[in-house]
């Protein structure tokens, strides 16, 4: 998911060149659920894994392609590979992340300019899936049996921009 967010030159401070914070707030709530399938040494012993990543990134940037500041965070969620009997986890993706991104700016020639500051908010889940394995993101933790349709696989993410202060 990615969301965009930008500060028109209307809406700067008066101040001139100064030094700035952004304080966002990118907020998951949800479990990952992974599942790899029967294994054992001798009579199932093909590869059967399910890997799950996390990736978070804000990145504050000039409308003319300029980076200001950005921040990252990147977690494993779970790594099940070849797990005997059978692999299972259900991991809590609820956390706050609440980067504070730092820059220098002449708001007074950015403005004359007509020149906006932007700020890009990302999550991104990567994973890799192998044999028999799944793999489900939702509101609540479960078994495979309950990989299904519904209306409660999905995870929820709130994606706040905060506002461009002085320090």
């Amino acid at each position: 998911m990615l969301n965009v967010f930008f500060l028109t030159p209307d809406r700067f401070y008066r101040n001139s060149t100064q030094r700035f914070r952004i304080d966002t707030r990118l907020q998951v709530a949800g479990h990952a659920s992974g599942w790899t399938g029967l294994y054992h040494p001798i009579w199932h012993a093909d590869n059967k894994w399910s890997k799950c990543w996390e990736t978070k990134r804000v990145t504050a940037f000039l409308s003319t392609g300029e980076v200001l500041d950005s921040d990252a965070k990147t977690r494993e969620v779970f790594f099940l590979e070849n797990e005997f009997p059978v692999g299972q986890a259900s991991i809590s993706l609820t956390e706050g992340w609440i980067p504070s991104l730092a820059f220098n700016a002449d708001l007074r020639e950015l403005r004359n300019r007509g020149v906006s500051i932007g700020l890009e908010m990302a999550i991104r889940y990567d994973f890799q899936l192998e044999g028999s394995s799944d793999l489900w993101l939702r509101a609540r933790p479960g078994s495979m049996t309950e990989s299904v349709p519904a209306f409660d696989n999905a995870v929820t993410i709130q994606m706040h921009p905060g506002a461009v202060v002085p320090i």
